[in-house]
């Protein structure tokens, strides 16, 4: 099997916490619904992979606060979702955007009512620094703003991965950046689609690809380089959870400790940004 085989084979795989019946239903995603919940108390979170370091975090300080038990899946938010939809026992889903979240409660799976963007994030260009098929533009430079940049001819035939577009929210992002900046037309073809974001970043980590674009909060940081992605690239990245119709009784109370100063403190220290404020009422965001 290759690097590339392997780095999907594992971030397809999601471990649970519980019976082996829950596992089943979530890492191999049964086209047979699950309906139970995993023996023992406690609230069951699905968290998009670029997220899920900061989530558990958050979880360390809702126990120590006396929460209900947490227990954690993660992977990309369309195979969560997906996976909710076959019954999958999740009490509350933190998607890497809105659409997966309003895919749930479109479908009467999730409460719009219980909706909220917990934290913001942005998008880089990223390599290895000590690799030699690094593109040189990323090593320094100013934010890539709109078409015309330099960076383009240094990136041609190189192979490069973010999420996979049509299934990823990072990918959906990365495509619409690139787009905007009159790159993809070049690109598209040597893309090495990942099935989350951290699994990309691990594909360039092996070298089964030369750069990569991603969350600012996923490069791990020494011995890489990034240049940053403005924001008005592409649309607002926003980490949007979602409660549930079928919820334990403490998820509620988890929604608004997600919402709270606690979670938002923990989120900066992973490089998250705060939620924009919601629009005055009349107001088209």
């Amino acid at each position: 099997m290759s690097a590339m085989a392997s780095v999907g084979a594992r971030a397809t795989c999601v471990l649970w916490v519980g019976s082996l019946a829950a596992f089943l239903c979530v890492s191999v995603g049964l086209s047979v619904g699950c309906s139970h919940r995993p023996p023992g108390p406690g609230l069951v979170v699905g968290v998009a992979s670029s997220a899920a370091s900061a989530v558990d975090e958050i979880v360390d300080v809702w126990a120590n606060a006396g929460g209900e038990p947490v227990q954690i899946s993660s992977a990309s938010s369309s195979m969560l979702a997906r996976q909710i939809e076959r019954g999958s026992p999740v009490d509350v889903m933190i998607s890497a955007d809105r659409a997966w979240v309003e895919y749930l409660t479109d479908r009467g799976l999730g409460r719009a009512e219980s909706v909220c963007v917990v934290a913001g994030n942005g998008l880089v260009l990223y390599a290895r620094a000590d690799r030699a098929t690094a593109p040189p533009g990323i090593v320094q430079g100013s934010d890539l703003t709109g078409p015309g940049e330099p960076l383009l001819p240094s990136m041609v035939g190189r192979r490069w991965t973010t999420g996979d577009p049509e299934h990823v929210p990072l990918g959906r992002y990365a495509k619409e950046a690139l787009v905007t900046l009159g790159w993809w037309e070049a690109l598209g073809a040597s893309l090495v689609p990942a099935p989350n974001a951290r699994a990309a970043v691990r594909l360039v980590e092996l070298g089964e690809a030369d750069f990569g674009v991603g969350y600012r909060t996923d490069v791990p940081g020494p011995g890489w380089v990034t240049r940053a992605l403005d924001g008005g690239l592409h649309g607002p990245i926003e980490i949007t959870a979602v409660q549930m119709t079928s919820a334990h009784p403490g998820a509620p109370g988890f929604m608004a400790f997600l919402q709270g100063p606690e979670a938002a403190a923990k989120l900066r220290a992973a490089g998250f940004g705060l939620p924009r404020p919601a629009p005055a009422a009349g107001e088209v965001r």
